[in-house]
């Protein structure tokens, strides 16, 4: 009994100094585990964090999620005002209305360019080979006023071809009509209500598969014509919001950086496990994967110093089309991030 009594007191005597000694290590060199959300829309920008998903990439001192969102840029609205994002994909222009809009309340930077544009137009007759021989006819997009319609305007303005928005053209113009969104225009494409189209990977290889449809044009490549160059137009980028572009989580940044670029090899080496992957994290694209499609979708990983000046550019051309579609005004240099 004393020899128990003895052993209990001595392991008190040990613990209380170990106990103060804690109590007295500051509090920033304790280990404290940051939640980082990582959140992408549904459809081909899933393709972006991939490999991530798959492997649920980590990084020391974090404990990061992974999510595919649906919802569209309502969606994307909503994660980044009730603060449960702070990575995602979004389209280019919405991370500058959403920079014009939370300036002085909360930081967005793009960190980098990963989707050139996914736009293509298709339809049934594969003997068009150049917009002239639109002209009488009606192209469909979605949204008006929205990237695919600007984009395509923007396009016709350079080449000089007349448009407006009428479902009965003239045989010396382009025709343009909207509708809401890919649900309602496919089957129109399909039945035949609609001859030409204005969409996005993966829709665009549904049509071809499903629908007898040809990838008639490419706007990335029609864009590089007009413009004279070669990067195409950023379409979707990846942003960093809030408390994650402290100076403290550079680190989790460069990292994400590093992972993002391995990413894309990834994606374009093993087209099924990444399908696989996606569909288990809620990826409902109704299309296989393959090297045709993730070709057509333009992704590769530019950091946001490489690819500002193309960024620049691309909502330039947009703010002049229609300034709300930036958000009023041009982000100024602070839009891009530095790492």
């Amino acid at each position: 009994m004393k020899k128990l009594v003895f052993i209990v007191s001595l392991l008190l005597i040990i613990s209380i100094p170990l106990i103060l000694l804690e109590g007295c290590i500051p509090k920033e060199e304790q280990s404290e585990i940051t939640e980082i959300n990582i959140s992408v829309p549904d459809g081909a920008p899933a393709l972006a964090i991939a490999k991530m998903l798959k492997e649920n990439s980590q990084f020391e001192g974090y404990n990061i999620s992974y999510s595919i969102i649906t919802g569209g840029s309502t969606a994307i609205n909503a994660a980044v005002n009730n603060n449960l994002v702070d990575i995602l994909i979004a389209p280019t222009n919405l991370g500058a209305i959403l920079y014009n809009r939370l300036k002085g309340s909360k930081d967005i930077k793009l960190i980098a360019n990963v989707f050139n544009s996914l736009l293509y137009i298709v339809g049934k007759d594969s003997s068009v080979e150049s917009l002239e021989q639109l002209k009488g006819k009606i192209v469909y997009t979605i949204g008006e006023g929205a990237t695919p319609d600007l984009t395509f305007q923007y396009i016709l303005d350079q080449k000089e071809i007349m448009y407006r928005v009428t479902d009965d053209p003239s045989d010396d113009e382009i025709g343009i009509q909207y509708e809401s969104d890919a649900s309602v225009l496919l089957p129109k494409l399909n039945s035949g209500l609609v001859e030409y189209a204005i969409l996005g990977e993966p829709a665009v290889t549904k049509t071809i598969n499903s629908f007898g449809c040809y990838e008639l044009f490419s706007l990335n490549d029609l864009w590089n014509e007009v413009t004279e160059t070669t990067e195409g137009f950023p379409q979707a980028s990846f942003f960093a919001i809030g408390d994650i572009l402290q100076p403290e989580h550079k680190d989790l940044l460069n990292w994400f950086d590093e992972n993002s670029m391995d990413n894309v090899d990834w994606v374009n080496n093993n087209p099924t496990l990444a399908q696989e992957t996606l569909e288990d994290n809620g990826w409902a694209t109704p299309v296989p994967l393959n090297t045709e499609l993730i070709s057509r979708c333009n992704m590769e990983y530019i950091s946001a110093e490489q690819a500002k000046n193309s960024i620049t550019s691309y909502l330039s051309v947009l703010f002049e089309m229609n300034p709300i579609s930036v958000g009023g005004s041009l982000p100024s240099d602070d839009f891009y991030y530095q790492g």
